[in-house]
């Protein structure tokens, strides 16, 4: 349980950095193309779901009450909103940290992935379904940026 339990605060502590240049990818790109932006903006919202499910689910079958898993799911999204309002404001000051920011991100998530979530994954699932899921993941996830 308490392995769980952290599996879901270190996804939240990892999706809190991730979507700080996220909302600043979405500032940026309302700013450069209000179609592409809005696009994104489509695309984040879609991606958030599984992202909400990555913190609650662990924190859940730790023991973690429903309602306070959700919420930290819910509070992790505020820090999308904040990294909009920083990139609305500082979008031509910071116009190479951004480009940072984002690798920051990914980086992050990369490492939450191999280092607890796959690892976490074998306790519940064999090695042939973490690979169908990872596969579909991935190929979701190519389908909807080629949207």
């Amino acid at each position: 349980n308490n392995s769980l339990k952290l599996t879901g605060i270190l996804m939240f502590i990892g999706l809190c950095l991730h979507n700080i240049p996220e909302g600043i990818a979405l500032s940026s790109s309302l700013i450069f193309n209000q179609k592409m932006g809005i696009r994104v903006g489509i695309v984040m919202t879609l991606h958030d779901i599984p992202e909400g499910l990555a913190i609650s689910a662990p924190l859940s079958a730790g023991g973690t009450k429903k309602l306070k898993a959700l919420g930290f799911s819910f509070a992790s999204i505020l820090f999308t909103i904040c990294g909009v309002f920083i990139g609305m404001f500082a979008y031509k000051i910071m116009n190479d940290l951004i480009y940072a920011s984002l690798a920051l991100a990914s980086g992050a998530i990369i490492y939450i992935i191999y280092q607890d979530l796959i690892p976490q994954s074998l306790n519940y699932i064999n090695d042939t379904q973490l690979t169908v899921m990872i596969i579909v993941g991935l190929v979701t996830s190519l389908i909807i940026i080629s949207i």
